[in-house]
């Protein structure tokens, strides 16, 4: 910090003694508080950072030109010459002070004091009028030559001043176009932004309503969570007694199970010992039939030899007597007759007991499967008990788990228990779907035993009518050898004959006509029960069938949802995309823009304040020289008003008097006019200062409005985050909707898996009916 070197001029006011020397005036000193240092100050003086300035301060808030002294009609006083500079007295800032003896200013973080020196007198009047004397005319040339060199300045300083304001009017003009540029700029920028804004908010709404749509389905599945939370907490919190009742409910299902398996096992006993007896009452009944068939042969053959015995008794009685023609016939015919009914009888027994072989071989075939179905069924059963065991010792392992994990983190031991349950419900629904498949298989054998028991009905009221049909043969055998023998005791008694023939023909034609009826009753209940089986495979297969098509059309539906949903998300994700892209154009063309008005803002600062700095410092040399060019012509002035009272009081002259008043109102009139003119030039300088303060706070308005933009911006990015992030978790929640239809769909294929299996069962279980035809058209042939 160091101080200009100025003389000390002589003040035009200074006051003059009696004896003609001028007393200087008191001036001001600034006393640097922190050096020491003393700061003589005089008209004119400018303080600040610039090489130009008298008093040059350093520092990070000392404008170019800081401050400047004037002395005035009050007194010495001190200005702010920026705006910006910092001028503070007892820590209140201030434009305009009287300095005064005891102040304290600060001064862009100087601190100096005002003291106010008084010099002592520096001549002696006698000196100053000799060399007044002197240099009166040597002052009277300088005196007009720095009138015309002021005349000159002064043409140069108005040449100055019109070129200064033709260039303040350009650069006005400029700046207006400057001004309308951004103006239109700005209105251009507004359009923009209000067309941007509509659209962010048409864009916002439907995100929102999108985004409110996805709060929804999150808090309905938050709220599913919560509440599946909450009940597996009351699971956690209920484990102990659920644990408990699982071991009651395991010992029960394991004594049910054991049970079961053994009414399954005694079942299976009692059915194996059930197809052993139908085997052996089979095989007896095919042996006796045999037997039966041997003793109907052994039988026919003696009733052979018998008629043929009787046919030759008949003919020789029939030869001996040779009565009458017609007794001869009658005779054939009865012969024919016989014959006819033991040929009749012959082919009834075959048939007989070809069907009854069919119906042997078929019970023999049908009881192998059954024994294939029951040793199955214990398989079941066997497997039932390993689940049983694996179940059981799955929920020992959980309880062990659960003991060791008591100290450890709730939540793993809670997951592992879910999963553990999970899995053991699974075994649970096997289970019970194996049970129910082994139910409906005791179902289907118990429908086929009953089936086979009827049929063995059928057999031993078929093989009852055929015995029944032998002793009734028999007797009507041992009839005719009694009546053979009549006859042959009693040839002549033909009526009695006659009789027991008729009676022999009406009995065997009502036993004819009562086994055919019975046998057509009995294959058509056959036919019935083989045609209600069948409309009840029928339905079965037609319900199984409906399942079918009705899960196929389901996994369809869940298909084509499928691939409308992942449709819906891809056109959704594209949008988003594309929006995206849009935005980030729109935000990328906004950034540059904003960066080019930044950069033109900065500019434009830049060029304001350099225009600044050029008028203060033009400013202040203007003042600086106008205040040098002004106390030069005072002193002027004021020294040929002296040398003129001089003379006139030396040589009392009245015009030197006249003279010296006319100086006198000469200077105090171009003070005046100095006056007036630097109250002009402060006014033009405040106005000026006033302008660019105003254009400065547009700016800095308009810097404050980007920066505005720039937040909002910069919001509107992090709003699209979290769409962009609500949108990924949407997609995800989507996946995980598409994992779970997968899921329902294996299980889909799994459940028609298992239809189509107890389909291939049934089909396997059903009567064929080939097995039975055989033995209905012998039946029929027969009846």
């Amino acid at each position: 910090m160091s101080a200009g070197g100025r003389g000390a001029p002589r003040h035009p006011k200074r006051p003059i003694t009696e004896r003609g020397a001028a007393v200087p005036e008191p001036r001001p000193t600034l006393v640097d508080v922190a050096t020491g240092t003393q700061f003589p100050l005089a008209d004119g003086v400018m303080m600040g950072r610039d090489p130009s300035c008298d008093l040059q301060l350093a520092g990070a808030g000392v404008a170019p030109f800081h401050a400047g002294v004037r002395q005035e009609e009050e007194g010495w006083a001190i200005r702010r010459l920026s705006p910006v500079a910092e001028l503070t007295l007892d820590e209140q800032p201030f434009d305009r002070l009287l300095l005064q003896e005891g102040q304290e200013l600060k001064i862009a973080g100087h601190t100096f004091a005002v003291t106010i020196q008084v010099d002592a007198e520096t001549a002696r009047v006698v000196r100053y009028v000799t060399k007044l004397t002197e240099r009166f005319e040597r002052d009277t040339l300088s005196i007009r030559k720095e009138k015309n060199s002021l005349a000159r300045r002064r043409q140069a300083f108005e040449e100055e001043m019109a070129r200064r304001k033709q260039e303040n009017a350009d650069e006005e003009r400029r700046l207006r176009q400057a001004r309308q540029e951004w103006t239109r700029l700005r209105q251009k920028l507004a359009r923009e932004l209000t067309q941007a804004q509509v659209r962010l908010a048409t864009e916002r709404a439907a995100h929102l309503s999108e985004r409110e749509r996805w709060q929804r389905q999150v808090e309905a599945e938050r709220k599913l969570l919560l509440e599946e939370r909450n009940a597996w907490e009351s699971q956690r919190l209920e484990q102990p007694e659920r644990l408990a009742r699982a071991d009651e409910a395991r010992e029960r299902s394991e004594r049910t199970a054991l049970k079961r398996s053994l009414r399954l096992e005694e079942r299976l006993r009692r059915r194996q010992r059930r197809a052993e007896r139908d085997r052996q009452f089979a095989e007896a009944a095919l042996k006796e039939a045999s037997f039966k068939h041997e003793s109907l042969r052994e039988f026919e053959r003696k009733v052979h030899k018998d008629q043929e015995k009787a046919k030759v008794l008949i003919a020789g009685m029939f030869e001996s007597a040779r009565q009458s023609r017609d007794r001869a016939e009658v005779q054939e015919l009865e012969a024919q007759r016989r014959m006819g009914l033991v040929e009749r009888r012959a082919i009834i027994a075959e048939t007989e007991r070809e069907a009854s072989g069919q119906l042997l071989r078929a019970l023999a075939s049908r009881g192998e499967v059954k024994r294939a179905e029951l040793a199955q069924t214990a398989e079941e059963v066997q497997r039932n008990e390993l689940t049983i065991t694996y179940q059981k010792r799955t929920i020992d392992d959980l309880r062990k788990d659960l003991t060791v994990a008591s100290g450890k983190n709730a939540g793993d031991v809670l997951e592992q228990a879910r999963r553990q349950m999970e899995e053991l419900a699974s075994e649970r629904r096997e289970l019970r779907e194996r049970e129910d498949r082994a139910a409906s298989r005791e179902l289907s054998l118990r429908e086929e035993t009953q089936t086979l028991d009827s049929v063995a009905g059928g057999l031993e009221e078929v093989t009852l009518t055929i015995e029944h049909f032998c002793a009734e043969s028999e007797s009507i055998v041992e009839k005719m050898r009694d009546v053979e023998a009549h006859l042959g005791a009693q040839a002549s008694e033909e009526a009695i004959v006659a009789d027991l023939s008729r009676r022999l023909r009406e009995a065997l034609e009502d036993r004819s006509q009562a086994l055919e009826t019975e046998l057509r009753r009995e294959l058509d209940d056959r036919k019935h029960q083989l045609q209600l089986r069948g409309i009840e495979l029928n339905r079965r297969v037609f319900d199984l069938a409906g399942r079918r098509a009705r899960l196929l059309n389901e996994m369809t539906a869940w298909e084509e949802r499928r691939r409308h949903s992942d449709l819906e998300l891809r056109h959704q994700r594209l949008d988003v995309e594309r929006h995206r892209n849009q935005l980030r154009q729109e935000h990328a063309v906004m950034l540059r823009q904003l960066e080019q008005q930044r950069t033109l803002l900065a500019e434009e600062t830049k060029s304001c304040e350099h225009r600044l700095g050029q008028l203060a410092r033009l400013e202040s040399h203007m003042a600086r020289l106008a205040a040098e060019t002004q106390r030069q012509h005072r002193r002027a002035l004021q020294e040929r008003i002296e040398a003129e009272e001089l003379r006139a009081r030396l040589f009392e002259d009245p015009r030197g008097r006249q003279g010296v008043e006319r100086l006198r109102k000469r200077l105090d009139c171009e003070t005046t006019l100095a006056k007036q003119f630097a109250a002009t030039r402060r006014n033009s300088l405040a106005i000026i200062v006033e302008r660019l303060e105003a254009e400065w706070s547009r700016l800095a308005g308009e810097r404050r409005t980007f920066e505005t933009l720039g937040r909002e911006n910069a919001h509107l990015r992090g709003r699209l985050r979290q769409y962009a992030a609500s949108l990924r978790q949407a997609h995800e929640e989507l996946l995980a909707g598409a994992r779970r239809w997968r899921g329902e769909r294996s299980e889909y294929l799994e459940t028609i898996g298992r239809l189509r299996d107890e389909m291939e069962q049934l089909a396997s279980t059903m009567i064929d009916p080939n097995e039975v035809a055989p033995a209905s058209k012998q039946l029929r042939r027969a009846a």
